[in-house]
């Protein structure tokens, strides 16, 4: 296990239904995951912390060891096993495949001069934090054909996850999405494979990393596609998933429960005037890295 690991956190359990409105209770009341130290873990999970611990490590190739040096400390665990419910034997099954996949498809290892022609596009980037410190990611339906097959735009997603989590401050482990709907159509955004590989992706590698995803103004044909790719998102994931019209009235209000409104675009229900510069953007990734 890596030195100094940080502190596990242990998410609230959301009861909002899959694709509540904005004015359900539920979608004010929805909060990030609780700070839960391992010292306040009660001794059935701290106990199964150290035995997947221990018996993930059995049996690594090499390479697997290697990264799991150097990215698998606590927090990791507890994520894994709160995946999986805290039984041991998935868990363990889970975090080995995302080492098996991390060996191969080396996502740390990705950087923004490898996603540049995406990066500049400003169809998905950071923007800020809500109000309990997590990051907001901001993705915005293409309104052409974007010219990058779905390999590129799923290592360009990956890119984005990597880097929001190597920006995450201590004690952070979860990412809100802003999704702007009201450009969506099905020629440009209804790509049905890319929709699973991008759920899959997330849900097996990047567990307990959505804290929700908020999306703005959704039309008829989204909404039907929503339905069609939330067979293949667990539960939870369904339950993190939330719709609202920036015609209501009250929507700010709302928000403002979640968000510092200054620091959230217009175009979102926020009072943040923005004009993205997508060379700045890269060149900000860049000097990061």
């Amino acid at each position: 296990m890596s030195a100094s690991p940080a502190s596990p956190t242990t998410p609230a359990s959301p009861t909002a239904p899959c694709t509540p409105s904005v004015d359900d209770p539920e979608f004010r009341n929805v909060l990030p995951e609780t700070q839960e130290h391992l010292a306040d873990l009660d001794t059935s999970k701290v106990e199964l912390i150290l035995a997947l611990n221990e018996s993930i490590q059995k049996n690594l190739k090499d390479e697997e060891r290697e990264i799991f040096k150097s990215w698998v400390d606590n927090s990791t665990l507890h994520r894994y096993l709160r995946a999986r419910n805290f039984n041991l034997k998935d868990a363990e099954k889970m975090l080995r495949e995302s080492l098996a996949w991390r060996a191969s498809y080396k996502p740390h290892l990705l950087r923004a001069k490898d996603v540049a022609s995406q990066l500049v596009m400003g169809h998905l980037y950071q923007a800020g934090n809500d109000i309990y410190g997590r990051p907001v990611l901001v993705f915005k339906c293409h309104t052409v054909k974007d010219p990058h097959d779905n390999d590129e735009r799923i290592k360009f997603i990956v890119y984005t996850l990597e880097k929001t989590i190597k920006r995450m401050k201590p004690g952070i482990e979860s990412m809100v999405w802003l999704i702007d709907c009201r450009d969506f159509n099905v020629k440009y955004n209804g790509d049905l494979s890319l929709a699973k590989k991008f759920g899959s992706t997330l849900q097996d590698h990047y567990p307990e990393r959505l804290g929700e995803v908020i999306y703005f103004d959704a039309p008829g044909v989204f909404r039907t596609f929503f339905k069609m790719i939330s067979p293949f998102m667990d539960s939870k994931t369904k339950k993190k998933n939330f719709f609202v019209e920036l015609k209501d009235s009250k929507l700010q209000e709302k928000l403002s429960k979640k968000f510092d409104l200054s620091q959230v675009e217009k175009g979102f229900g926020g009072t943040k005037e923005v004009d993205f510069n997508g060379e700045v953007y890269l060149k900000d990734l860049m000097s990061d890295e």
